[in-house]
């Protein structure tokens, strides 16, 4: 599995809280925690307000899952995709790039790497800061 890591927990944290999003690890990775923290710092103020939390599955590795605040059916669309958008543009950037990102249970990105091979289709294994 790409950026598959170990069930060894880094951190005593269960979880942190950065600028009103609850931040939690599957293993309490600690690496994982900072990454989305840094991710959530770049992204514009009323992105982050919509965002409830964002889980980091350390057993995949690489795979975020997002839950918004605003019930499904009163969220804007738009608002939704800029926060898939932030969070990609984030991620590549600090770990070149992700396996899957997810919001309110519903598969928005799929594995996008910088170094994937051309015509492969297959991303490269990310290394575990």
């Amino acid at each position: 599995m790409l950026g598959k890591s170990s069930g060894v927990a880094t951190t005593r944290f269960e979880a942190v809280i950065v600028r009103g999003v609850v931040i939690t690890s599957l293993w309490r990775k600690l690496a994982e925690l900072e990454r989305v923290a840094d991710a959530l710092s770049i992204m514009p103020e009323y992105l982050c307000s919509r965002i409830k939390a964002i889980e980091c599955d350390s057993k995949i590795g690489h795979a975020y899952s997002v839950t918004l605040r605003q019930p499904d059916r009163t969220r804007s669309m738009t608002e939704t995709w800029h926060i898939a958008r932030f969070l990609e543009a984030g991620l590549r950037q600090l770990a070149g790039g992700y396996n899957s990102i997810s919001i309110d249970d519903e598969l928005v990105s799929e594995a996008d790497w910088l170094n994937a091979k051309s015509g492969a289709g297959e991303a490269l294994m990310a290394v575990e800061a």
